[in-house]
Order: structure tokens, then C-alpha cells, then sequence
């Protein structure tokens, strides 16, 4: 049976290659049901029900906050939670890190400096002045005429 799938294999980035990954494991597993007479949907469920290595729960489990029913009996032997917190925290400080790899500390303003704001009623960015702080960091700034 074709399933309308042409699988094109492009040179980009990591992310392109990571969904060409995805879309080369699901037609496999589109054929394989096809050749075995199964039903594709009870073959994406066990798929949305296998644990991913790095956070110890699988995708639909992170989606429902809870162990879903699955065609294949397991005996529950999950890791404490503990443990799972810290693979979680630790998968959020890898992107945390891969995603601010670039970002700068920015300096501070002083009174009198020259800024551009983003005006409330618009979209339009306006040249003020700074004139005071406050505390817990915001400051103040005036428009000019």
C-alpha cells in the first residue's frame, strides 16, 4: 500500500536532520504494519508510549503527567522520582544552555543616556532619556519631543 510519503533528504541544519530521523521511523513503522496487517494507530500509540533515554518517561506520559495504557504489558519498575527530577532539570539546563550560548550580560544605564522604547499604542520606538531607578531594577525614562 503507498501511504502518499515521499521522503526527500535534505543537507541542513541538526533540527532538519533530526525530523528526517522522525520521518524515516515513522514510515518504517507504517510498513512494517502494513506488511504484518496491523492497525497504524495502535503502532503510533506504542510509539508515543516508549520511553525516551534522557528524561526516563515517554513523550505521552510528559504530555498527560501519568503512565498511559499500552498494548505491551510492563512491569513498572520507573525510576524514582528523584531521579527523574534530576534527568528533567538536567535535560532543562542543556537547552537552557545550547539556547542562550550567545547571550551577553548588558550593561547598566545611567541617568542622562540617550534610549529607544517601544511605544505603548504602537508599534513605533520612541527616543527618550533615562531619569531615575527604582528598585528591583526598573528604570524610568522620559520621551523627547
Amino acid at each position: 500500500m503507498n501511504w502518499g510519503i515521499a521522503h526527500l533528504i535534505a543537507n541542513g541544519s541538526a533540527s532538519e536532520q533530526q525530523s528526517e530521523i522522525c520521518v524515516r521511523i515513522m514510515k518504517s513503522l507504517f510498513l512494517k504494519t502494513d506488511k504484518e496487517g496491523g492497525d497504524p494507530y495502535e503502532a503510533m500509540l506504542e510509539q508515543s508510549n516508549t520511553l525516551r533515554q534522557d528524561m526516563g518517561h515517554s513523550l505521552a506520559e510528559i504530555a498527560f503527567n501519568r503512565r498511559t495504557r499500552s498494548l505491551i504489558t510492563s512491569i513498572n519498575n520507573s525510576p524514582k522520582e528523584t531521579i527523574v527530577k534530576e534527568r528533567r532539570d538536567a535535560r532543562k539546563y542543556s537547552v537552557k544552555r545550547s539556547h542562550d550560548w550567545q547571550s551577553r550580560k548588558l550593561s547598566e544605564l545611567d541617568i542622562g543616556q540617550s534610549v529607544f522604547f517601544q511605544h505603548v499604542e504602537g508599534q513605533n520606538w520612541r527616543l527618550g532619556k533615562v531619569t531615575q531607578y527604582f528598585s528591583g531594577g526598573r528604570t524610568e525614562w522620559r520621551h523627547l519631543p
